[in-house]
C-alpha cells in the first residue's frame, strides 16, 4: 500500500442501530487525559456501572442523534472500497453491527472489542452476542487478543467465503 494514495477523513457521528433518534452520550475521560496520551476512550451511549475509577472519570450526558453505519456512508456520499471494518464503542459493538448489514455483505474483515464478563457498562454486548451476529452475516472468529484480566479483547473475524 501507497500511503501517499491513502485519504482520510474526520465525522462526528454517533454510530448506533437506528437512524436520527436523539441518544444519550456519556462522556468518560481519565485524570492523565492529555494530547496523544491518556485514558481518554472511555465515553459510551451506555451508562458505566458504578466503580470509583469510573465514576471520577465521568463527565457529563450530552444528546446527539444516531446514525447506522449503513446510512452515514449513504449520506455522507461515501463508497465503501475497504474490506476490513475497525469497532471499538464500549460496550455498543453489537448496535453499531446491528445497523450495518449493507456493510457486512461488502468487508472482508472485521476487528472488533469485546467483552467476556465483568462488562464496564451497563447493557454491554458479550462476546457470544457480536459472534453470533456475525456468524449470521457469514463471517467466522480466527482470533481474539485478551487483556491480562481476560475481561475484554480485540476479536478478528473473516468472510467466510
Amino acid at each position: 500500500m501507497n500511503i501517499a494514495e491513502v485519504e482520510s477523513l474526520s465525522f462526528n457521528s454517533l454510530i448506533s442501530d437506528v437512524d436520527d433518534v436523539e441518544t444519550d452520550f456519556h462522556i468518560y475521560y481519565g485524570w492523565d487525559a492529555g494530547h496523544l496520551v491518556g485514558n481518554k476512550g472511555m465515553s459510551s451511549m451506555l451508562e458505566a456501572n458504578n466503580s470509583s475509577w469510573v465514576s471520577e472519570c465521568y463527565k457529563g450526558t450530552i444528546k446527539l442523534n444516531s446514525i447506522t453505519i449503513d446510512t452515514f456512508l449513504e449520506r455522507n456520499n461515501l463508497k465503501n472500497d475497504f474490506d476490513l471494518l475497525n469497532i471499538d464503542t464500549q460496550g455498543t459493538e453489537l448496535k453499531v453491527l446491528s445497523g450495518s448489514y449493507k456493510l457486512l455483505n461488502k468487508v472482508k474483515y472485521i476487528n472488533c472489542e469485546v467483552t467476556f464478563h465483568n462488562p464496564i457498562y451497563r447493557n454491554n454486548s458479550k462476546f457470544d452476542e457480536v459472534n453470533s451476529l456475525l456468524q449470521s452475516c457469514g463471517f467466522k472468529n480466527i482470533h481474539v487478543d485478551k487483556c491480562s484480566e481476560g475481561n475484554w479483547g480485540d476479536a478478528i473475524f473473516i468472510k467466510e467465503m
